[in-house]
């Protein structure tokens, strides 16, 4: 009502009237979107590049491995922890936003660490599979919990992610075995059927993707491959650290998702 006082401001301020059911439900809802930006934030370039570098030195010098357990373990606590808090669903009705939220939350808060493993993959020596493959296999699982099925089960996103991290990494240094030895990894569900790394965490086989929400993300919607599309952009720029000629990068991607198909389909059977 442009003729109250209240109106007449949004009128002068160029503003925009929004209708809301209630006052309880608007600040619920405003306050999950907020704490989902401030989630969102990507660390300081500046200290992602620092980290990477000190993973680098770490790598090259054996007596500084404890140093490098250190770091790996720093950025762990810090991902479960975002996770962990992350577990208490918003209020109110479903909106693709709470999916793209969650998306780029874990993404902020994995890249450094994603970053590392795949320096590890491209310039480790074997020494550093175990703690990558122990990160990979247990942010891999999580125990139940309630809410929107599509959140409750993103919870492993992190581990895809590292996956694909440490699995570019190794492929471009050329360690098929230890790549082929990752995907082939136990990984445990808290079921009874076994399952491998690569047939729980590769592409659209994690669970919940069965009506591949990842054609929420902008500008996904109709793409065929959606989850693939994503990372592909995504990992463009997490692997500058150790891919230093414009081209190649494609080209590997492809290559990585080809070798974990075909490793899911040899441990998937018997012939």
């Amino acid at each position: 009502n442009c003729n109250h006082p209240t109106g007449a401001l949004v009128d002068h301020r160029a503003g925009r009237v929004i209708t809301i059911e209630g006052a309880d439900p608007f600040f619920e809802r405003l306050e999950s979107l907020v704490s989902a930006q401030g989630g969102c934030q990507r660390p300081n370039p500046r200290s992602v590049e620092l980290l990477v570098s000190s993973a680098k030195k770490c790598l090259a010098r054996p007596e500084f491995r404890i140093q490098l357990d250190e770091l790996i373990g720093d950025e762990l606590r810090h991902i479960d922890h975002e996770i962990v808090a992350g577990a208490s669903q918003p209020m109110g009705a479903w909106s693709n936003d709470l999916f793209i939220s969650a998306v780029a939350r874990y993404e902020a808060q994995t890249e450094v660490l994603a970053r590392i493993f795949g320096v590890m993959g491209r310039y480790g020596t074997g020494g550093e599979f175990r703690d990558a493959l122990d990160a990979i296999t247990k942010l891999g699982f999580r125990e139940p919990a309630g809410g929107y099925n599509v959140l409750t089960n993103i919870r492993t996103y992190p581990a895809v992610l590292l996956l694909y991290a440490y699995g570019l990494g190794l492929l471009k240094a050329q360690r098929l075995a230890d790549l082929f030895k990752l995907f082939s990894t136990a990984i445990n569900t808290g079921r009874d059927q076994a399952h491998t790394v690569a047939s729980h965490l590769l592409l659209t086989r994690g669970e919940g993707t069965e009506n591949d929400p990842w054609k929420l993300l902008p500008s996904l919607d109709k793409r065929k491959t959606a989850l693939s599309d994503h990372l592909h952009e995504l990992f463009e720029g997490w692997t500058v650290d150790y891919l230093f000629m414009k081209g190649e990068y494609t080209s590997l991607f492809e290559h990585f998702e080809l070798l974990g198909t075909l490793a899911y389909i040899t441990l998937s059977n018997s012939k």
